[in-house]
Parts: C-alpha cells; sequence; structure tokens
C-alpha cells in the first residue's frame, strides 16, 4: 500500500491526518490479525474511505457502525480475511468501542447544537462522538467507549446539566433517530453551484469557490469541483461543515431576475 501515494489525492491537512490513521488500522488488522477501528467519521469521510478502500484491493474487510441504524456519524471496523465468520468479534468489537449515554433534562428542551456544544465545551474532540438523538427533553448520545466515564463525571459540572439525568445506556436502547428538516428560502442569480453554495453557506461568492475547491461540497454523494454544475429539484447538496440540503423547488424571480428558491435543511 502506498499510503504517500494515496494521501496526496487530498488537499486539506484534516483530510490526509485522519485517512493517514485509518490506513494505519488497515495495516495494523492485517500484521496482528486483530480487528482494528477507527474514530467516528461523518457522510464526507465515510464516502471518502469507501472509496479509498474498494481501490485497495486488499485482502481485508470492513463494516461501519455508529450504535444506532442510519447512523451518519460510524466507525469503521477492519477485520483481515483470515477466517471467514467474525460475527463473534465483531459484536464483541462494536461493544467495546462504542458506548451510549442517555440525558433527560427535568424541564428544558435543548437543541442538538446545545448538547454538542457542552460536550466539546469538556475538551472532547468531536471525532469521540457519535450521532446525537434528540427527542424533547431527552438526547442519547454515541461516544467512544474511551471517554465514556469522563462524560459521566464531567457533563454534571456544565450548568445545562446539572439537574439532569445521565446514565449509560446499552446500544440496543438508543432511540431510533427520525429525519427531521426545516424549509430556507434563498434567492439565487443562477442556479450554477457556486451561486447556490454561497447562499447556503451565507458567503460571498469568491468563498464559496473556495468552499468547493477545497472538495468540501457533494452533490448527491459525490465530491464535485465543478463549479458551473446545473443542480437540478431534488438534488441533494452536502457542504461540510454547513450542513446538508435538498434542491426541493424553485418557485419564481424576483423584479431583478433572481431566482426564489425553497431547499430543505436537515436538521
Amino acid at each position: 500500500m502506498d499510503k504517500e501515494k494515496i494521501l496526496e489525492r487530498y488537499k486539506e491537512i484534516e483530510t490526509k491526518m485522519w485517512m493517514a490513521s485509518m490506513l494505519d488500522k488497515v495495516e495494523i488488522a492485517e500484521k496482528t490479525g486483530k480487528i482494528q477501528a477507527t474514530d467516528f467519521l461523518d457522510t464526507f469521510q465515510k464516502d471518502i474511505a469507501k472509496r479509498e478502500l474498494k481501490l485497495l484491493h486488499k485482502e481485508i474487510s470492513y463494516f461501519s457502525f455508529g450504535g444506532v441504524k442510519q447512523a451518519e456519524r460510524e466507525m469503521f471496523f477492519f477485520l483481515p480475511n483470515k477466517k471467514n465468520n467474525w460475527e463473534t468479534e465483531k459484536e464483541q468489537a462494536m461493544q467495546e468501542h462504542i458506548a451510549a449515554i442517555r440525558i433527560q433534562l427535568p424541564k428544558e428542551e435543548y437543541e442538538h447544537r446545545q448538547y454538542l456544544g457542552g460536550i466539546l465545551k469538556l475538551g472532547v474532540e468531536r471525532k469521540k462522538i457519535g450521532d446525537i438523538v434528540v427527542q424533547r427533553k431527552e438526547a442519547d448520545i454515541l461516544v467512544a467507549r474511551p471517554i465514556l466515564e469522563f462524560l459521566l463525571m464531567q457533563l454534571p459540572s456544565l450548568t445545562r446539566f446539572k439537574t439532569a439525568s445521565i446514565q449509560e445506556i446499552p446500544l440496543e436502547q438508543v432511540r431510533e433517530k427520525t429525519i427531521q428538516m426545516v424549509e430556507k428560502r434563498i434567492q439565487i442569480s443562477s442556479n450554477r453551484l457556486d451561486a447556490i453554495v454561497a447562499e447556503l453557506a451565507n458567503t460571498s461568492r469568491s468563498k464559496a469557490v473556495e468552499i468547493i475547491q477545497a472538495e468540501r461540497v457533494w452533490i448527491n454523494g459525490k465530491v464535485e469541483k465543478k463549479l458551473t454544475k446545473t443542480i437540478e429539484l431534488e438534488d441533494t447538496i452536502t457542504i461540510r461543515r454547513i450542513g446538508k440540503f435538498i434542491y426541493k423547488q424553485e418557485e419564481g424571480k424576483t423584479k431583478s431576475g433572481r431566482i426564489k428558491v425553497l431547499v430543505l435543511k436537515y436538521c
């Protein structure tokens, strides 16, 4: 495996770092014959990882799991092909690497960002946190097991969770995710990719170009670097660090000729 050649394909330092770590896990799994796991990978990272693993053609299998069905953030587990049945080891590996915390609030109702913000405030790295499933006054939070005890001890020290009930729960008890979206209306000069990204990211056209060229934009699950790419109705646009959107409907034009567009944003 030519690790350097693989890393040269990516511009962002962050991408190079997590990719190098993942490739190290592949090599360790091959050498030791033991299952290895990555940190939690987001949607962008998962797509890149799958593409690179497909190109490797290595005699190694893998699966991804985030602690709940349809998880957006998942760990990748690498299994050496030294025996046919890894089912027992797979279940054990998932339990060893992923844990779940349930926070129950007495009165308030917090959003995803408030739960995530609290954890990050404790100095925890984002890659150690999986999906956060929020339902009214409760949230089930998937985390890397090594930080479980730290969070159980430190979360009550935060003002927002001072009166909350905080406990570990089995992965089987994590609530199923429900897809939630909110409507967002924008006005664009054209349905070119750079024009749409500028509006969705609430930034300038030149900054939108930088975002696209940095490979932070995906259309229908694939990286798109063509600035003039025409976005069609029902296309899914994902902008890393901004969000995921569906280009839903064009609702006419303004007096100045700008296109009025309804997009749906994933919560």
